[in-house]
């Protein structure tokens, strides 16, 4: 498990904030280089406004491959001008470079564009001097850390979201920008995920064309298992590239129907698993499908009274139907009234 930290890079330009009214859209602006939240009545227009701050952090550093488990943002606050307290919200949005105003003008009543939320904070209780805070991540932030560039962020009132009146006083917080001692940050944790673990099953339930294998996968290796099964063949050790089933995702234990088999055939089964880091597979298992009994080359005779072989028969375990010449052959070849060939004397049972 790694955790890094991740600091906001580019400055001023980064933290531009910018005005919005129901009319109108004014100019962003910093204040007193402070990143400035704010939706009320602004000091220079006297119209309602929202201003929000923006974010970028380089996180190219986690490498391509690493499972990201949590992801939470800091900041510090500066000061808390707020006459009623409200929610900061944290979203994701993707401004590139710079922030150019015009792209975050609200589309309808004065209500923010749709973003993401990452990440919420009440800011009841604040006072002057501020402290950090870590506005609560949802399950969506981990899922929006970009691996291969730049991680944006944009900071707003929820009022500037859901706003479908003006607010009876300023919601106004001013937060440490970057490059202060009190910068925001990123904390990422992360860890790089291992192949996962799996056992064969000795088949069972083994017939003349038919056979059940399987397997458990004991271990996901930090990374979700997306295919798991058992692989069939003639040789040893095989793979996903010839036959296989495919049996389920995840951990735990599963079973495999084998079919299409040839009687007498000896075949080799391997339990596989597939996650992130690749496919590995458990110990070969090897089994031999059963045989087809052969007919017999011709139909037996028995001598003997009637009788005899009745009172003979009558100790064979009943049947729902008769049982047929080769089948009598079958039970007493392995009995002392064996004569050889195809013969059978039955013997008195006295």
């Amino acid at each position: 498990m790694t955790v890094s930290n991740f600091y906001s890079t580019g400055g001023s330009p980064t933290v531009m904030g910018f005005g919005n009214t129901f009319t109108q859209a004014v100019q962003g602006q910093l204040k007193y280089t402070f990143l400035g939240l704010f939706v009320g009545l602004a000091n220079t227009d006297g119209l309602f406004s929202a201003r929000q701050g923006f974010l970028s952090f380089d996180t190219s550093a986690i490498p391509d491959n690493d499972i990201i488990d949590s992801a939470v943002l800091y900041a510090h606050l500066g000061y808390d001008y707020s006459a009623t307290d409200f929610v900061i919200e944290v979203g994701a949005f993707d401004f590139g470079a710079s922030v150019d105003t015009g792209d975050f003008r609200s589309s309808v009543g004065g209500q923010l564009w749709y973003c993401p939320i990452l990440a919420t904070q009440s800011t009841v209780g604040w006072g002057n001097p501020g402290g950090w805070f870590a506005p609560t991540p949802t399950s969506l932030f981990e899922s929006y850390i970009n691996k291969t560039g730049y991680t944006r962020l944009i900071l707003f009132s929820q009022r500037n979201r859901v706003l479908s009146a003006e607010p009876t006083g300023n919601e106004y917080v001013l937060l440490d920008p970057p490059g202060n001692a009190n910068q925001p940050y990123l904390k990422v944790t992360h860890h790089s995920p291992s192949a996962p673990t799996v056992t064969t099953w000795t088949p069972w339930n083994i017939g003349s064309a038919t056979a059940t294998g399987g397997g458990n996968v004991t271990s996901d290796g930090g990374a979700t298992v997306t295919a798991r099964g058992t692989c069939i063949g003639a040789s040893a050790n095989p793979t996903t590239a010839g036959t296989h089933t495919t049996n389920g995702s995840g951990t735990g234990s599963f079973s495999s129907a084998l079919t299409g088999l040839t009687p007498g055939n000896t075949y080799h089964v391997r339990a596989y698993a597939t996650n992130s880091v690749g496919t590995v597979y458990g110990a070969d298992m090897q089994f031999t499908a059963l045989a087809t009994p052969a007919a017999p080359s011709s139909d037996p005779t028995f001598t003997g009274t009637a009788s005899r072989l009745k009172g003979r028969l009558t100790q064979v375990t009943a049947h729902s139907r008769a049982l047929t010449a080769a089948e009598m052959l079958r039970i007493y070849q392995s009995g002392p009234e064996y004569a050889g060939g195809a013969n059978i004397t039955m013997l008195d049972a006295e």
